[in-house]
């Protein structure tokens, strides 16, 4: 349970909350009328106050590790992982139970069943610590979940923009662009000083995304232990816009799964990411409008009208099927990696013949400059 007060007084270093007011006092000050109060609730269901806008454009609990907020935040992350069946409720019940089983645990005297303060440690626990009440269809459709997700190959700007953070998910490729794992975050940080200068730095200078930041950063440091497949950035961005259903080689997947396989297409044989492909919505900008059914969207005929463009990629047609842009990258992929084949075969020959050099060299010194060499 938590006041405003205890909010702005223990953790809003950045003035988020300047502009907001407990819900209770907008009645009173009448800025939300009388006829209305049933739909505004002073308290939120955990029991901490509720607090609004001055505008009465947003309301929310005041804490912020509300346990109906990290219900919603659940569920967004695992709909961010294109995880269906697994909403808000379930999420709640579960986190819920498994932090009532950690204080019983606590109290005991037992080790507890999380390590830290973080909601995304929920995805890390075993199935036999889960409290029978949750050992239900629900509980194991969560507990599946969670196992789905942690294997997954992803970047770490895309990672915490997964995560249901609140505010971060639209702001995370350019906030944390070029920054490969939470080491590389807290440096930047430190370089600025704190949080709200490296947010400034970044083009952002609203003050309830460097409150939100600030108050993620364990949930974003659970994160980069739990996901053990975080992969760096690719070295050139390359942005699709697909429209309508998408098939590869005949077989329907999503958007996010055409995405995933094109990245893992995209890293050569030394393990670097040569390309980072993005799908967005901006059809006048993008090298490529990707498809497998012809239609009528807007999608599809502006990149019809666009016809062929030249760029990194040489001069081709913008508009193209999944399977045709999937080959694209192929082939790119295996230009690379030949290149990479003819240089390393290159350095060999030249160390080689180095080595040779300075054999004949050393073969041919004075012995006192041997002797000094090897003394070196």
């Amino acid at each position: 349970m938590m006041l405003f007060k205890e909010l702005r007084d223990k953790h809003d270093r950045y003035g988020a909350f300047t502009h907001w007011v407990t819900v209770n006092h907008a009645k009173r000050m009448g800025l939300i009328p009388d006829k209305f109060f049933d739909f505004f609730k002073d308290d939120c269901e955990c029991g901490s106050e509720n607090i609004i806008t001055y505008s009465l454009t947003q309301e929310m609990c005041c804490d912020p590790n509300c346990i109906i907020k990290t219900g919603y935040r659940l569920a967004k992350l695992f709909e961010n992982f294109s995880i269906k069946g697994v909403g808000p409720a379930t999420c709640s019940m579960v986190y819920k139970s498994l932090l009532q089983q950690n204080q019983i645990k606590i109290d005991r005297g037992e080790e507890p069943i999380f390590k830290t303060n973080s909601y995304i440690e929920v995805l890390s626990i075993p199935l036999s610590e889960y409290p029978m009440n949750c050992r239900n269809v629900a509980g194991s459709n969560f507990f599946s979940a969670c196992r789905m997700i942690l294997d997954k190959s992803i970047t770490f700007p895309d990672l915490i923009g997964k995560l249901g953070l609140t505010t971060l998910g639209s702001n995370s490729a350019n906030l944390f662009d070029g920054i490969n794992n939470f080491d590389d975050l807290r440096a930047e940080i430190l370089k600025y000083g704190n949080v709200a200068a490296f947010c400034t730095s970044r083009g952002s200078h609203a003050p309830m995304v460097s409150f939100n930041v600030a108050n993620s950063l364990e949930d974003i440091y659970v994160a980069s232990v739990l996901f053990t497949n975080i992969r760096r950035t690719g070295l050139e961005k390359v942005e699709i816009c697909m429209t309508g259903r998408i098939t590869l080689n005949g077989v329907s997947i999503t958007k996010a799964e055409f995405v995933n396989k094109c990245n893992e297409l995209c890293k050569d044989n030394n393990g670097v990411q040569l390309y980072e492909i993005k799908n967005t919505s901006a059809i006048m900008s993008v090298p490529y409008v990707v498809y497998s059914v012809e239609s009528n969207s807007a999608k599809f005929q502006q990149g019809k009208r666009r016809g062929t463009i030249i760029d990194s990629f040489g001069e081709h047609k913008v508009l193209v099927t999944a399977d045709e842009f999937y080959k694209i990258l192929g082939g790119k992929m295996q230009s690379w990696n030949s290149t990479l084949m003819e240089r390393e075969v290159q350095d060999s020959q030249m160390d080689s013949q180095m080595n040779l050099r300075m054999k004949s060299e050393l073969w041919d010194m004075p012995e006192n400059q041997c002797q000094k060499m090897e003394e070196f």
